[in-house]
């Protein structure tokens, strides 16, 4: 061996991938960074006011169906006789039942 003969190389992929990733966060990062200064355009604006208004209407459904099975759920309540109350294995031993 002489002087200047490489005696061991590092190896430097996980270096150059991690290089790479931090350059394309980099760029996603600038990319926001220049629509957040831009603002909202109004078509984003006119998408989220449609995405509101469909949420809206999805709850007031939700909550029209609710109330209504409640009403449903009350009247074949009151339409329905009493139950009897369950009979202990003991009262049932005593009248020949199992």
């Amino acid at each position: 061996m002489k002087a200047g003969d490489i005696v061991a190389q590092l190896d430097t992929a996980d270096i150059a991938l991690a290089l790479q990733r931090a350059a394309a966060e980099r760029l996603g990062a600038d990319a926001q960074l220049r629509l957040l200064v831009a603002g909202a355009r109004a078509e984003d604006i006119r998408q989220a006011e449609a995405q509101l208004a469909a949420a809206e209407a999805d709850l007031a459904a939700s909550k029209q169906e609710l109330s209504s099975a409640e009403r449903d759920s009350s009247a074949s309540n009151r339409s329905l006789p009493p139950t009897p109350a369950p009979r202990s294995r003991a009262t049932m031993r005593r009248r020949g039942g199992t």
